[in-house]
Order: structure tokens, then C-alpha cells, then sequence
């Protein structure tokens, strides 16, 4: 699975994103953001089996 962080603000402009495998038994996983500082995202996950899904509101990424 794929984790992107866009800009909290039109036109939502890619911030950073982060691949990691989603452990099947706790539905888990770890993503880094090496370019991201901290402040409000959008937080859109994207999978080959999956629709691409966006957060309600802009997530907060702490560092």
C-alpha cells in the first residue's frame, strides 16, 4: 500500500508519500515521510486492490 500526503490547501499538491506491506493480522503498518515537516495533510491511501481514499479533514503528521 501506498500512503501520500498532499497539501492541506488547493491544489493539493504532493507533499511526500511512503510504501510499506500491510500485515495481514493486525491490519497494520509502518510508513516513513522523510520530506514532510510537521503541519496539516491530506492523507490518501492507494492500493493496487483498492479505490484511492482521502481523509476527511487534514490529518496532522507529528515528527
Amino acid at each position: 500500500m501506498t500512503i501520500y500526503l498532499r497539501s492541506f490547501s488547493s491544489p493539493y499538491e504532493l507533499i511526500d508519500s511512503s510504501k510499506s506491506t500491510i500485515d495481514s493480522l493486525n491490519f497494520s503498518g509502518i510508513f516513513k515521510f522523510n520530506s514532510a515537516i510537521q503541519n496539516n495533510y491530506y492523507i490518501v491511501s492507494k492500493s493496487s486492490s483498492t479505490l484511492e481514499t482521502w481523509s476527511k479533514e487534514g490529518g496532522f503528521l507529528r515528527n
